[in-house]
């Protein structure tokens, strides 16, 4: 019996030494508790998040869903006159002939917050719209849009106007 008792001893004690070195470094447990936290933290972000989501009842309660159907209900003559207009554009494939020194004329007399509607609503190809700025006696170099060449029409008209005033007595 004591042959079985000390051979039990020396297997649990080879176990018990397998067993030690199964067990993680310091580092190792630091590093998976570091991670551990993290994702701890990111499931806790995720909660909060989740609970500001606002629940259908709450939606019901606050009559959201009855708000919306009178938003909806007020916008739709506003978007069906801009499908009318728009196919109304589509219809016009021919592009118009304007004399651009009789349009230039006309954006000068239009006051300063006129006169980006007027270029918008002109149907002016890209290169009109330069030829435009051209006679104001702009530089459309660098613009390639329709949106910068509009915005540079505006800002020569209105310098050619702050600067005719100031030449003629006015105070800034």
């Amino acid at each position: 019996m004591a042959k079985r008792q000390s051979a039990s001893t020396l297997e649990v004690l080879e176990e018990l030494s397998g067993v030690f070195n199964l067990l993680p470094t310091e580092e190792f447990r630091n590093e998976v508790t570091t991670s551990v936290q993290q994702i701890i933290g990111f499931l806790q972000d995720l909660r909060v998040a989740i609970e500001k989501i606002p629940t259908r009842e709450q939606m019901i309660d606050r009559r959201i869903p009855e708000s919306l159907d009178r938003v909806r209900d007020f916008l739709k003559p506003f978007e069906s006159a801009g499908r009318a207009r728009s196919s109304r554009q589509a219809q016009r494939s021919v592009k118009k002939v304007v004399d651009l020194e009789e349009f230039k004329d006309h954006l000068m007399t239009l006051p300063i917050g006129q006169i980006e509607g007027a270029l918008r609503d002109s149907g002016l190809t890209l290169e009109q719209l330069k030829e435009v700025l051209t006679r104001l006696g702009g530089s459309s170099r660098g613009a390639r849009s329709k949106e910068q060449v509009i915005q540079r029409i505006v800002d020569e008209i209105r310098t050619r106007r702050e600067l005719s005033g100031l030449r003629d007595g006015a105070t800034p």
